[in-house]
Formats: C-alpha cells, structure tokens, sequence
C-alpha cells in the first residue's frame, strides 16, 4: 500500500518496474534502463504540483505519490507522444467520448452490465 513505503524503498520500486519488468519481458539489452545502444524512452514530470511536494526524495514522490495527470512529457523512440500534459498522437476527447458506448457494449456481452447501472437515476 502507499502507507508502507519502508516495505519496498522507492528506488527499489522503480527498478522492478524498469529494470526487472524489461528483463521479464526478454527486452533488457534494449529497454529498462538508459545507456549506449538502448532505446531512449523518457518520462518527464511537472515538480510543480501537490503531489510532488515536498520533493524530500523524488524517486519516492514519484513511485508513492505521482500519477498520470502529473505526467509533463514522454518521449518514445525519439518521438515526443505528450508534451505540456497533452497527447500528441491522438485525439483524447473522441477517444474519451467512443469509451462509454464501446465499455456498455463489453458489459452487455459480457452479461455484466446490470452491475454498472446505478442505483439512482443518472443522466
């Protein structure tokens, strides 16, 4: 949880995220880490927001408080796929806007839409 962060230290935490899931996935000579020969792929974060602060030690800001929203940029290959918090290289809102049809349509296949339906009227 993220009131037990003594139990796996930040630093911890962000190698088996990287280094060890690129070696889970058969990739650690190209990903995981950053070095000569490897994939750049960077994560750039915005310092200025709640979660950031205080920045006593950023690798645990980042791997117990940050999330998604506090991304700033992410570069790809040498492509830059968000920057100032905006995706680059597809429209979010019609993506946003196709996801309550198409997650209705899984639910109804699924035979689990009766769960999704609130107990109140909401429109």
């Amino acid at each position: 949880s993220r009131m037990q962060a003594a139990i796996v230290p930040s630093e911890v935490a962000l190698e088996m995220a990287a280094i060890n899931g690129a070696k889970a996935a058969m990739g650690a000579d190209a990903i995981g880490s950053l070095g000569g020969g490897k994939k750049a792929d960077i994560g750039l974060w915005d310092l200025n927001r709640a979660e950031w602060r205080p920045v006593v030690n950023p690798l645990g800001n980042l791997v117990y408080s940050a999330h998604g929203s506090s991304v700033d940029t992410v570069i790809v290959a040498g492509s830059i796929l968000v920057e100032d918090g905006i995706i680059k290289t597809l429209d979010e809102k019609a993506l946003l806007r196709e996801a309550k049809p198409v997650a209705q349509r899984i639910a109804e296949c699924a035979g689990v839409l009766h769960h999704a339906k609130p107990a109140w009227p909401v429109e």
